[in-house]
């Protein structure tokens, strides 16, 4: 039986595995190696000869590359050229072999794979050996502990959405924030995890650098499980869509959909910054990352989907049509999430008079959202707060135009109490007055009337989408 060269992490094998490659051997195929050299004027071609093989008997090799590596290191890891890249060099093959055959490292490989699956009797007779070996397993289970329950903290507060640092995280702050009052609160119930972060000087978990590398790690282990059900799934699908963080950066998600068992599951793949947000720079960015996952099997991607932008959904130009061009059946579907409040938003701000109506009616939660003095007033008037709208989200604004067309009159009553009111500052008066003439304009109260009546109607459909696709 031939087996490969390259053996997917040698150490993570069970001893069963181990012990049947040491005894199945070395690979020793024919391999189509010619090399060619000059002397004295003259070529000369040197071609593989199986005497290799025996002259050296630790080198093996790949009928794939056809190229000659050193098998002990392949398995326990060692110089790249006789790991990775192999030799095919034959003109100089033997000074290459023989300053590999004395190095350090093949020498200890050799050992080890000589010493694989034998007694070593050193070992049973060193009392301290296994002495040692016992303490340090149980240091190793506690840390392990005590990481795990560190873990279990950082994804509660995922989980909740909570943030993992505080304002105030010295070891005499009375609120240092979630996470640490979490593992704070777990050490007064596990004696092993207060017991390290009282006498460990080196790792506690709780500065923000360990917690950064651990988030990491959780990351790493997570695409790593994702990347093995894609590559077990038959078909995959693509969303992507755009989303700016906190500090104002302007980022590209994707999310990959595919067939688990009989399930259709839909995993977060990352956040992905693009250097300009055209549709060669966030195709090439997609590819990129489909590459790896797809793999020779372009038929697998079968579906994308984006938002009704342009530079997305552009038939010809866009990066559905980008992605189209490199698998032919990744057919584009228009994401849900987004399309009844682009349609509406789009279709609203055509008009440049409900362009200016949405805008002055944004102006009124905005009013109150700044002063708890004003929101005293409302409260005292109105008795009803008032929702702020949301560009991308039309049922916010449907909420904002209901609660404006029902309280209208007690908004402008609320509105020339402030005005007359002594001990507000001008700039809020003079604001008060401006929404008060706003909510008695004609314009305003026919689009207000108008929007009113039609909202419960697309009201309607847009919980009907949102029941049926789960959107939030």
């Amino acid at each position: 039986m031939e087996i490969p060269i390259k053996y997917k992490d040698f150490s993570r094998l069970s001893m069963d595995e181990k012990l049947e490659i040491k005894e199945t051997g070395r690979p020793k195929p024919e391999l189509n190696i010619e090399c060619s050299s000059k002397s004295r004027g003259k070529t000369y071609i040197r071609k593989f000869n199986v005497n290799i093989y025996s002259k050296y008997n630790w080198i093996c090799g790949c009928d794939i590359k056809h190229k000659l590596f050193c098998f002990t290191c392949v398995l326990f890891g060692g110089d790249v050229h006789w790991t990775s890249h192999g030799v095919s060099d034959l003109t100089h093959l033997s000074e290459k072999a023989k300053a590999h055959e004395n190095s350090k490292q093949h020498i200890s490989n050799e050992m080890r794979f000589a010493l694989l699956g034998k007694v070593n009797i050193q070992e049973q007779l060193d009392t301290a050996f296994w002495q040692n070996i016992a303490v340090h397993n149980e240091k190793v289970a506690k840390n392990r502990l005590v990481l795990s329950k560190i873990i279990d903290a950082i994804k509660f507060c995922g989980m909740f959405e909570l943030g993992l640092r505080g304002h105030d995280e010295r070891e005499t702050s009375k609120n240092p924030g979630i996470f640490l009052g979490l593992i704070n609160y777990t050490a007064e119930l596990d004696k092993t995890l207060k017991e390290h972060l009282e006498s460990s000087t080196v790792f506690k978990g709780t500065s923000k650098e360990i917690q950064n590398d651990l988030l990491d790690c959780i990351f790493e282990v997570y695409r790593e499980t994702v990347t093995r059900e894609i590559h077990d799934a038959d078909f995959l699908g693509v969303m992507a869509d755009e989303t700016t963080d906190v500090s104002s950066k302007l980022q590209t998600v994707l999310v990959f959909r595919y067939i688990k068992g009989s399930t259709a599951v839909e995993r977060f793949w990352g956040f992905f910054t693009s250097a300009q947000q055209t549709a060669d720079s966030l195709s090439s960015l997609i590819l990129n990352e489909l590459q790896p996952l797809v793999g020779q099997n372009p038929n697998k991607m079968i579906a994308q989907s984006y938002d009704g932008a342009a530079v997305m959904s552009g038939r010809h130009g866009g990066v559905q049509a980008k992605i189209k061009a490199k698998y032919p059946l990744a057919h584009f579907v228009h994401c849900y999430a987004h399309k009844l409040n682009l349609i509406m938003t789009q279709a609203a701000s055509q008009n440049s008079d409900v362009r200016i109506f949405f805008g002055n009616l944004s102006e009124i939660p905005i009013f109150f959202s700044n002063s708890s003095q004003r929101v005293h007033f409302l409260n005292k008037v109105v008795g009803r707060r008032i929702p702020r709208s949301v560009p991308t989200r039309w049922n916010f604004k449907s909420r904002t135009v209901n609660v404006v067309f029902e309280y209208r009159e007690d908004l402008i009553e609320c509105m020339e109490e402030i005005e007359e009111t002594s001990g507000i500052n001008t700039t809020t008066k003079n604001q008060a007055g401006a929404i008060r003439r706003l909510l008695q304009e004609r314009s305003f109260v026919f689009w207000l009337t108008l929007f009113h009546y039609i909202m419960p109607h697309v009201d309607i459909l847009y919980n009907e989408l949102q029941k049926n696709y789960r959107l939030r």
